[in-house]
């Protein structure tokens, strides 16, 4: 099976739940997470702070692949093998500030460990985790739940305009969540995803304080909603790299 959209990938998961047998599927171009950021400052430049957040995200992919594989959510169990074969690698492209991340690594090393027990489930877990880091509707599920955990005055506003979803949005995210949850049977520590997940969003959304606006995964956010999910004024950003 090729995966080259990511409403194939959906399709895996309604699979999955459906008791219906997977192929060994083939990414066909690896999924990527891509992030633009645009401001007076941005101009092909990453932030401390951002470079913090990919380090959260780097985490992220560490500790998932480490609850498949190895039964912890935890990067600590990975050799240094395993650790070289899941380095991200990022490209910041000109224009504005454009992150362009390669999650073939991933991909990958959960390939070359599918001789390993549940190769179905590990199948899954692979496609949960590239879901969670590359779906726009993942992306507005996050800044849904930031904005209704603040409890803002205009938290109705923020939902419509950054988290407004379809019929078939909320289906998917129904069997997104549902998937998590049959996959967390088989590999507990997987529920660490979300919340490990949820950290590098956050770590994310802080780092963008003093940009005009930002597209994340395909989903908009300009500076007034980035200060409201912020909840703080804006800080000015020291750069760590020009490009």
């Amino acid at each position: 099976m090729q995966i080259k959209s990511e409403d194939q990938a959906w399709v895996i998961l309604g699979r999955y739940i459906d008791g219906k047998p997977i192929e060994r599927p083939i990414f066909e171009g690896g999924p990527s997470m891509s992030i633009s950021i645009r401001g007076e400052d941005y101009l092909a430049s990453i932030t401390v702070g951002q470079m913090e957040a990919y380090l959260e995200f780097q985490s992220t992919i560490n500790r998932a692949f480490a609850a498949l594989a190895k039964g912890h959510f935890d990067a600590r169990y990975l050799t240094n093998a395993e650790e070289e074969e899941l380095t991200l690698r990022t490209e910041v492209k000109e224009g504005s500030s454009i992150f362009e991340t390669d999650l073939s690594p991933l991909v990958q090393a959960l390939s070359s460990s599918l001789g390993t027990a549940n190769p179905t489930e590990l199948i899954v877990g692979g496609v949960i985790i590239c879901l969670a880091l590359t779906s726009p509707l993942l992306v507005k599920y996050f800044f849904e739940g930031r904005a209704k955990e603040l409890e803002l005055k205009n938290t109705s506003v923020l939902i419509h305009a950054l988290a407004n979803k379809s019929v078939e949005d909320t289906k998917r995210l129904a069997l997104y969540e549902r998937a998590l949850g049959e996959i967390s049977k088989k590999f507990p520590s997987l529920s660490g995803l979300m919340p490990q997940l949820k950290r590098a969003q956050l770590s994310l959304l802080s780092s963008l304080e003093d940009a005009d606006s930002a597209t994340i995964n395909g989903v908009d956010i300009e500076q007034d909603q980035i200060q409201d999910l912020n909840n703080r004024r804006p800080r000015s950003a020291k750069k760590i790299q020009d490009l």
